[in-house]
């Protein structure tokens, strides 16, 4: 292959990946804001502060824990869950959704963990934990969702999973500070999205 072609086709895959971070970065703003209003209109039923209010923290702590590892465009996304977990928390305040889960102390404690340290300027252990304390604190909304297939916000859940997967498809290496966001919240998307599909099936 001739170099001008090898750089043509080079061309070709950087505006791919800036294509698919700005469609990333879209889908989740859309599903957040999507989520939103459906909490404004309805009851928040099933959702509870303490769980947005604890991924609105870790959401800030990953965001953080990236900034100087990945480039900037990396942090659209979470930046997004960040403010959207923080707005979510708040509306829920209005709403009068108290209340904790057994999972809180955890999630808690491994939120104390990660500030620790990015304190302590260690910010890939920070981001490990974040995303690992984040996972934890999604289990009590990723049983609601098993249990209840049928009540589960199937457009943000499904608009999140694809955000994530253009996103992780959009990184520039394969550094564990560029891809682990993306691919906890891969996991995530698909077991709050698999019981909605398995519902059809049954």
């Amino acid at each position: 292959m001739c170099p001008d072609q090898l750089h043509r086709n080079n061309q070709s895959i950087c505006c791919l990946k800036k294509l698919l971070k700005i469609l990333s970065a879209i889908i989740a703003a859309g599903s957040y804001a999507y989520m939103i209003c459906a909490i404004i209109r309805g009851t928040g039923e099933g959702l509870l502060i303490s769980t947005f209010a604890l991924w609105s923290i870790l959401a800030w702590i990953t965001t953080v824990s990236m900034l100087g590892k990945v480039e900037r465009s990396a942090l659209i996304v979470p930046c997004i869950y960040a403010t959207g977990a923080t707005t979510t928390s708040i509306i829920l305040v209005f709403k009068g959704r108290y209340g904790f889960s057994g999972l809180d102390g955890l999630t808690t404690s491994l939120a104390t963990f990660c500030i620790v340290a990015l304190i302590g300027n260690e910010k890939t252990k920070a981001l490990v934990l974040s995303v690992a304390a984040g996972m934890i604190a999604a289990v009590p909304f990723i049983a609601l969702t098993w249990q209840r297939p049928e009540h589960s916000p199937i457009i943000p859940n499904a608009g999140c999973l694809a955000a994530n997967i253009l996103g992780l498809m959009a990184i520039p290496n394969r550094k564990i500070e560029s891809w682990l966001f993306y691919v906890a919240n891969i996991m995530l998307g698909i077991a709050l999205v698999l019981p909605w599909l398995l519902m059809f099936v049954w």
